[in-house]
């Protein structure tokens, strides 16, 4: 089954463009993600920072966060979201993982797509402008609200459920493992 979805994207600077092709697709015909690269950082945008941008390389402390630019602007369709997801080779190499896990790109948001890479080694770690950050897949979205019930027994609910679907599991309560580990 074949589902295929144009995002339209243009560059955020001239200087971008030399990073991607006039098309981007994914890495392999069964990738499910299509990789965004580095494409530059605004040291002014940050306090305190002891990253440093020199030569086209990023260099980023232990434990520190960089705000970093992909160059990209892109529409997403409505119904949909771009999730943006870290890279496991800059995980598991250099300990080089989005802060956040993972990034949300709403169908409203038009400004340049940016991540926040976090090293989480004990070692300073670079990137270079050009290298991919991280994998972009996107998913989509079902759209929900949440409505205080009136009673405030929400309880209720989940036994009126549980009995019309004949479910005989108990409600869990805890969270957190409360399933098992």
């Amino acid at each position: 089954m074949s589902n295929n979805i144009t995002i339209f994207f243009e560059f955020a600077s001239e200087n971008t463009k030399q990073h991607y092709n006039d098309k981007i697709i994914p890495s392999t015909k069964y990738s499910a993600g299509i990789d965004l690269k580095f494409c530059g950082v605004d040291m002014s945008k940050f306090g305190v920072l002891q990253a440093s941008f020199e030569n086209d390389i990023l260099s980023i402390q232990p434990y520190e966060r960089v705000l970093i630019n992909t160059g990209l602007k892109c529409f997403i369709p409505t119904g949909y979201v771009l999730k943006l997801y870290a890279r496991s080779s800059l995980a598991l190499k250099q300990g080089l993982t989005l802060s956040n896990c993972v990034g949300i790109v709403d169908a409203d948001y038009a400004d340049e797509i940016k991540v926040i890479l976090h090293n989480t080694s004990k070692q300073v770690q670079s990137v270079k402008i050009g290298d991919r950050v991280c994998q972009a897949i996107l998913e989509p979205v079902v759209n929900f609200c949440f409505e205080k019930k009136i009673d405030n027994n929400i309880l209720s609910l989940h036994n009126e459920r549980n009995a019309l679907v004949q479910d005989s599991a108990t409600i869990r309560h805890g969270g957190f493992g409360s399933t098992g580990i």
